[in-house]
């Protein structure tokens, strides 16, 4: 299991973009920043969770797919 883990909690009407923007961001800690350094977060995980495994829609139709449920 990861050292740092992050969930997005999602559920149809979704905003698509309240959650992708942060998910960006946070999915990227376990990048390094340079060839010659290691990330601080390199065991982190990002997961996106609801309550079933079937896609969710946001308030646009868009479908996400869960990777994990609660």
């Amino acid at each position: 299991m990861a050292d740092f883990n992050v969930g997005f909690v999602i559920f149809p009407n979704i905003t698509q973009l309240d959650f992708t923007g942060p998910f960006e961001v946070l999915s990227r800690l376990a990048t390094p920043p340079s060839i010659s350094a290691r990330s601080k977060f390199s065991q982190s995980s990002t997961h996106v969770v609801a309550k079933t495994m079937l896609p969710v829609v946001s308030d646009r139709g868009l479908g996400i797919t869960p990777t994990c449920t609660f």
